[in-house]
């Protein structure tokens, strides 16, 4: 049996530039916003997805379409930075619509449904309207589920947890390092601040030997003249 011929690699680097150009172009189209009717589209989608935070995803978009370009392979979308990016990316989202939970809920009562409510104010956004649209419907899924799981306070609470574990994964260290950095900044600041109150201190004490000295000098020359 025959064995497949390879492609050429001027083939391989040719697809790479054409899926960053690609990718870099879908970016900036929908960062406009108003580049004809794609660029309303993909504004309406990424909007739609993460509400208020929508202009995220294209610059995502614009940077990875760069990092092909500049690294010529594709991301790998398993890297622990990038699951922390996006651990940072979905706190901010859960957060901002945790926020206008209580109009959601006020808008719809108890027969609506916050997604319902969510995409009812995403279409009078897109008509132009001034309304709050939280971290859309991304947003809207996360804060059902979580403060259907652990109550009003509790999403709070678990969703600074998520932000503080995608912190953590996006700098690549752990509560330990942090902490023992913490400690030793102390500790330096703490011999800093010791040092630098012994000089002052040596400085303020000089400068009242030389004023007292200034004074018995006064005092001698005022003796002597009388």
């Amino acid at each position: 049996m025959a064995r497949k011929k390879a492609r050429p690699s001027w083939v391989r680097e040719v697809r790479l530039d054409i899926l960053a150009l690609f990718t870099i172009a879908v970016g900036v189209v929908a960062l406009s916003g108003s580049w004809g009717a794609v660029g309303r589209a993909l504004r309406f989608v990424f909007r739609s997805l993460a509400g208020a935070w929508g202009f995220v995803l294209p610059l995502f978009l614009i940077g990875t379409g760069l990092f092909v370009l500049v690294y010529r392979r594709r991301p790998h979308l398993l890297h622990p930075r990038f699951v922390g990016g996006l651990f940072l990316f979905l706190s901010l989202l859960l957060f901002s619509h945790l926020e206008i939970l209580r109009d959601l809920r006020e808008e719809g009562g108890l027969k609506l449904a916050i997604l319902t409510a969510t995409w009812k104010r995403l279409l009078l956004d897109a008509q132009g309207e001034t309304v709050a649209i939280g971290g859309g419907m991304v947003g809207a899924a996360l804060a059902t589920l979580f403060v259907y799981l652990f109550g009003g306070v509790g999403a709070y609470l678990m969703d600074g947890l998520l932000f503080l574990a995608g912190l953590l994964l996006l700098l690549g260290t752990s509560l330990r390092k942090v902490w023992s950095s913490l400690r030793e900044g102390a500790v330096r600041a703490g011999a800093f601040l010791a040092r630098l109150t012994r000089g002052l201190a040596l400085r303020l004490g000089g400068a009242a030997r030389l004023v007292r000295a200034g004074f018995r000098r006064g005092s001698s020359a005022g003796a002597g003249e009388e």
